[in-house]
């Protein structure tokens, strides 16, 4: 038998604690690569074509409705929110942009599982 695909997922958070707690939530089960700049995370999907990216709405330098704006017009990847943002405004904006939210607190097991389902069922092998 041929070797179980890893999928690969970009993530982009301001908070550096967030970042190493969805290092340890995501890196058992998937290649996962992670940065607070956006710079790097946009050069990261262009070069590695992630199959999934996670990404904060709300950061000091872009908001992640900008992220996700450019990713869904160059790239075929599932954009998942994982948020503390209220703001009725960017939410709405975000949904039209991405293919889950969720907002904390979130349960994080259940946020691992729910993902790897929905990229069994999206991504062509």
């Amino acid at each position: 038998m041929g070797e179980l695909m890893r999928y690969r997922i970009a993530c982009i958070d301001d908070e550096p604690e967030v970042l190493e707690l969805y290092d340890e939530m995501f890196s058992d089960d998937f290649e996962f690569y992670s940065t607070y700049r956006a710079d790097e995370f946009n050069s990261h999907v262009v070069t590695e074509n992630p199959h999934a990216v996670l990404v904060d709405l709300v950061m000091p330098d872009i908001n992640g409705a900008e992220i996700l704006e450019g990713i869904k017009k160059k790239h075929d990847c599932l954009r998942i929110v994982i948020t503390g943002c209220s703001d009725g405004n960017l939410h709405s904006k975000a949904k039209e942009l991405s293919h889950r939210i969720y907002t904390k607190p979130i349960k994080y097991k259940s946020v691992v599982e729910d993902i790897k389902f929905l990229l069994k069922i999206t991504v062509r092998t």
